[in-house]
């Protein structure tokens, strides 16, 4: 007998990496349901009696230039727009909860997911900072491709020199 236990059948936890990657995901996920299902508490309701009483609970002049704009603007939004808004929302969060379980479990298709919807926005991430530069966009794709590079080299790691 051996003084070492088998621990085959456990699965590997997942790296330090990984669950600060998921753990985002499961919060943005989470945020991105909420503001999906008040997307939809707020179809056919009173939109500008909602927004007076929001300015007037935050304590905003309602004169005020950009005050008056949101009191102005949220009156034109559509029920149909709350509902499309509102059903993209649940899509996607329900991506990014898809994403963040996978990951936090250390599963492999998790992995895959997240490298394709990574990889999706890239090119529009450089289209953008191409064309309408800002810092924060370059941060945001300097994070998604460091992110990127992470996952595809836990899913492929390299060969160490001498492995055939």
């Amino acid at each position: 007998m051996t003084d070492q236990p088998v621990q085959q059948n456990k699965k590997r936890k997942s790296p330090r990496g990984l669950r600060i990657i998921a753990a985002v995901k499961l919060f943005k996920g989470g945020l991105l349901l909420c503001i999906g299902l008040g997307l939809f508490q707020l179809v056919n309701r009173d939109l500008a009696e909602i927004a007076r009483k929001l300015t007037a609970a935050f304590n905003i002049d309602p004169e005020n230039h950009y005050a008056r704009l949101f009191l102005e603007d949220v009156v034109k939004i559509q029920p149909k727009a709350l509902r499309q808004f509102g059903l993209w929302s649940l899509v996607y969060s329900s991506i990014l909860l898809l994403e963040g379980t996978g990951l936090w479990l250390n599963v492999r298709w998790a992995k895959y997911l997240v490298i394709v919807s990574t990889a999706a926005f890239v090119p529009e991430e450089i289209y953008a900072c191409v064309h309408k530069f800002t810092w924060l966009r370059l941060d945001g794709l300097a994070l998604n491709l460091l992110i990127l590079l992470y996952i595809i080299q836990l899913v492929w790691p390299r060969k160490k020199t001498g492995d055939k």
